[in-house]
């Protein structure tokens, strides 16, 4: 494990997943960790989880061949569900996953707060959910237009309840904003461990939107974030309006990602 740990430190945020996976679960089932070597030099590490991938290298990337065989023999000849790595290497497995779409966006990191957020709105509380309020949750995420489609039956309600619920349990926070008493934006973490996480899940209602709610509810996430001990959030973006305030909050550009998801 130390040696896994050793490769990737050097850019904790880009290997954000593969820290926060290891923390979690070592590099023991469910993990899978694969590392390739040219003359006894590593030259690339693959991380595997329930069907994602994580791929790096920390100089040009010239596995291309070798990790996609390995993700193929994981996947047993079929597709993996996402495949997540910097642009360069992301471009070079995309022609051996041709059934797969190559989605591209910048990662962002956040290393200390620009602005402090503020209920200057007395008709504004903002707070952080737990399971009574992930039904809400997932509905305004849906209408916000950041899920693919509100789970359609109480079953799969239930169990995406669920899934938000274990995802608390390993240090994963969500921040509702209220407006008169309703929901109306949001913000998560994913990938939490000791020293980071990736910030996900930012929506905000339609008709509730411009009027600076998304930068309130994840300058509170980053803020709960950096007192419990943490010292670097990520997120990625391709909306140029995200963009703008992400940075007023205090994320800077470092890298370009590509992200190969399942058609």
């Amino acid at each position: 494990m130390s040696k896994v740990i050793n490769y990737v430190s050097g850019e904790p945020e880009v290997n954000l997943y593969i820290l926060g996976d290891i923390e979690t679960y070592g590099v023991d089932a469910p993990v899978t960790v694969d590392a390739f070597e040219k003359a006894g030099i590593w030259t690339s590490l693959v991380l595997g989880l329930a069907e994602n991938y994580v791929v790096y290298s920390r100089d040009r990337f010239e596995d291309a061949q070798e990790v996609a065989d390995l993700i193929g023999q994981y996947a047993q000849g079929g597709d993996p569900r996402h495949i997540n790595a910097r642009l360069d290497i992301a471009e070079a497995l995309a022609p051996h996953f041709p059934e797969m779409t190559l989605e591209s966006c910048k990662l962002a990191t956040c290393r200390g707060l620009k602005l402090t957020p503020s209920e200057a709105d007395s008709d504004l509380t903002i707070r952080q959910l737990h399971r009574d309020d992930y039904e809400e949750l997932l509905t305004l995420q849906d209408q916000a237009h950041e899920l693919p489609s509100l789970p359609k039956t109480r079953k799969e309600l239930d169990a995406a309840i669920e899934r938000k619920a274990e995802a608390e349990k390993t240090g994963c926070e969500t921040i509702g904003v209220y407006r008169g008493g309703r929901l109306v934006s949001s913000a998560s973490t994913s990938a939490a461990y000791s020293r980071g996480a990736m910030v996900t899940g930012v929506a905000t209602l339609p008709s509730e939107r411009g009027r600076g709610y998304a930068t309130l509810a994840v300058q509170s996430l980053c803020q709960d974030c950096f007192a419990r001990g943490m010292d670097h959030l990520c997120l990625y973006y391709n909306n140029p309006v995200a963009a703008r305030i992400y940075k007023r909050i205090g994320f800077v550009d470092i890298a370009d990602f590509g992200m190969l998801r399942r058609s």
